[in-house]
């Protein structure tokens, strides 16, 4: 089996080695601790950017932003002024 070091996979999800360590204690990646090291199976690491390939969701101002955006506003502060 070919396992990662923490490091690979954090550059493969685009995350830091702490986040990595920190998705394996949550249970979204599998690994195995050998000596002081986890090693993280290249499958579990597949998953999970396969599913965060959908990305975020916006919060409700990037939203908006975005919306306002492609009708050609530019001035956000006297949307929202206007809007309350």
């Amino acid at each position: 089996m070919n396992l990662m070091t923490t490091e690979d996979a954090a550059a493969r999800l685009g995350v830091s080695a702490r986040r990595v360590r920190a998705l394996i204690d949550q249970g979204d990646l599998h690994a195995d601790l050998v000596g002081r090291m986890y090693l993280v199976t290249p499958e579990s690491v597949a998953r999970l950017a396969a599913h965060r390939a959908d990305g975020r969701s916006l919060s409700t101002r990037m939203a908006w932003a975005a919306l306002l955006t492609d009708l050609g506003v530019t001035d956000f502060d006297a949307v929202s002024t206007n809007l309350g």
